[in-house]
């Protein structure tokens, strides 16, 4: 392998140019009136348009392998956001481009130590003075905070309002497609899993093709089972109380379905077979789960109770379930509230202390928690055609974790407000590398309002000569005219402005600290 090397002002000018062409058309997209991209060739095929900031990031790549670099680290910036708030991507890409222009037109070539401590002077402050700003949502503004992200449509910020307020803040809320052209939210009471029955036989109800138990007994095991005389006491049981049986187990042998098939057929017992969901310790964790919301003892290996030995005692219960070929749903589960509350604040404990990059691991456990509080909320999105479906379903992602980002820590003024009462406001130093420092995050501070100004088609210059923030005064690019953002409603997420500027930081850090960029070079297009 032959690699090419760029160093000192060379490397950060190539950084620069890769960063000022991602920076260029991911701020296109910001503000109410932001543009739209069209990604050509997004998937199967079809051109993809999209004002989301961070689906334009994550598709744009460069032919200039160092250019590509500036590019990748400002992606970065989007990406880190998304994972932590899943909103303001757009916002922190403007900021971390905005950050590492002023470090480069400033000059890094004074004490860069003496730098640093006035960016972590500047840092400090804005971050106090978001949390300053902060204020708790009140639960009648979902709507406000879910419509601004969803670039003002009042429609989809009224579904993911109606969402939250029907799970709650640890519900999860599922965002897909619909099969026809409505939107909807469709509420899911109790514990779904994706596995159904495991022969069609054992429906209910033809109509809806469905399994319905009413006050079922429940076994629950990690095993597969292999005879049928291993759940033959359990099975007695429940044939001599006259109630349905539900089984979940790692898999059943033919000869066990064929026979509670024919059970079930002929009236003996009323009852249904479905194989436990997810694998390894997935499965371990959602079985257990199952057990604690239905109070059943799970039979597993570990714990030495064999399916044999499962007695009326070990049966967990609830007021219905319901089953379907894809999806099993468990109703008014009987098991104890004050140990379902003390799992969930186990699994939150848990997820406090996943790093950024175990993604699929934080939606796991956080679906885990919605199951067992009984808050599952699917929105179908519903549109005219493809693209336009996906362009909304983007917008609609975005307004739900918005909204979800509000309610953890508040809501502070939108449209940039709150970094520019940052930058009003910043303190100075007598030290001149740490004003410079200091001054490199400032003079960044108005870019998110200067770049929603531009998308509004104005001169930023002229429009903020009118904008007071200590007073909330400020510029509304929707309706083009200066109103007072909290009494207007204009607000964002204080965690998504928080962290949009946090991980801007992490950009102008590491362009500050950068001397040499390796890029691996393609010989087999070099010119003889």
């Amino acid at each position: 392998m032959i690699n090419e090397l760029k160093f000192d002002i060379c490397a950060k000018d190539a950084l620069l140019q890769g960063m000022q062409k991602i920076a260029q058309a991911v701020g296109s997209t910001l503000g109410p009136k932001g543009r739209c991209v069209i990604l050509d060739n997004y998937s199967n095929g079809l051109p993809h348009v999209t004002k989301d900031g961070v689906t334009v990031a994550k598709n744009i790549f460069l032919e200039n392998k160092f250019e590509n670099v500036g590019a990748t680290l400002l992606k970065q910036a989007a990406l880190n956001t998304v994972r932590s708030v899943g909103d303001a991507t757009t916002t922190s890409t403007v900021l971390a481009y905005n950050m590492v222009s002023n470090a480069y037109k400033l000059g890094l070539d004074r004490n860069l130590s003496k730098i640093k401590k006035g960016i972590n002077i500047a840092s400090d402050f804005v971050v106090e003075k978001i949390k300053e700003c902060s204020t708790p949502i009140d639960w009648d503004d979902l709507e406000k905070i879910a419509s601004i992200s969803a670039n003002n449509d009042e429609e989809i910020g009224n579904f993911v309002a109606d969402a939250f307020r029907k799970v709650g803040l640890d519900g999860v809320i599922t965002v897909e497609e619909s099969p026809n052209n409505q939107t909807t939210v469709d509420m899911i009471n109790g514990m779904q899993f994706d596995r159904g029955f495991v022969s069609h036989w054992f429906i209910t109800d033809r109509a809806k093709g469905e399994c319905v138990l009413e006050k079922p007994l429940i076994l629950i095991t990690d095993q597969k089972v292999q005879l049928t005389r291993e759940i033959l006491p359990a099975a007695e049981y429940c044939a001599k109380n006259g109630r349905p049986m539900l089984i979940i187990a790692q898999d059943f042998d033919d000869e066990v379905i064929q026979n509670l098939r024919l059970n079930h057929l002929q009236g003996n017992i009323k009852c249904c077979l479905v194989k436990a969901p997810s694998f390894g310790d997935y499965r371990k964790y959602v079985l257990e789960d199952l057990a604690l919301l239905t109070n059943a003892k799970l039979a597993t290996y570990d714990n030495g109770i064999e399916l044999q030995k499962v007695d009326e005692t070990m049966l967990g219960s609830c007021g219905k379930v319901v089953i379907t070929k894809d999806s099993t749903t468990i109703l008014n589960g009987i098991g104890n509230a004050e140990v379902i509350a003390q799992r969930v604040s186990e699994i939150k404990t848990y997820l406090s202390t996943l790093q950024s990059g175990e993604e699929n691991l934080q939606k796991f456990h956080k679906e885990r928690i919605a199951r067992l509080v009984g808050g599952i909320c699917s929105i179908r999105v519903g549109a005219n055609s493809e693209l336009e479906m996906r362009e909304k379903k983007d917008r609609i992602d975005d307004a739900v974790c918005a909204t979800r980002a509000a309610l953890e820590e508040g809501i502070v003024p939108g449209g940039g407000l709150t970094f520019l009462k940052a930058f009003v406001n910043m303190p100075t130093s007598d030290d001149k590398d740490i004003q410079i420092g200091i001054d490199i995050v400032k003079n960044s501070l108005n870019s998110v309002f200067d770049k929603i100004v531009e998308n509004a088609g104005e001169n930023p210059q002229e429009i903020g000569q009118e904008v007071y923030p200590d007073d909330n005064i400020s510029w509304n690019a929707d309706t083009e005219e200066y109103v007072n953002f909290v009494d207007a409603g204009i607000f964002n997420p204080a965690k998504a402005d928080r962290l949009a500027f946090e991980n801007a930081l992490g950009v102008l850090n590491m362009f500050i600290s950068t001397n040499c960029i390796v890029t691996e070079k393609d010989i087999f297009n070099q010119v003889n």
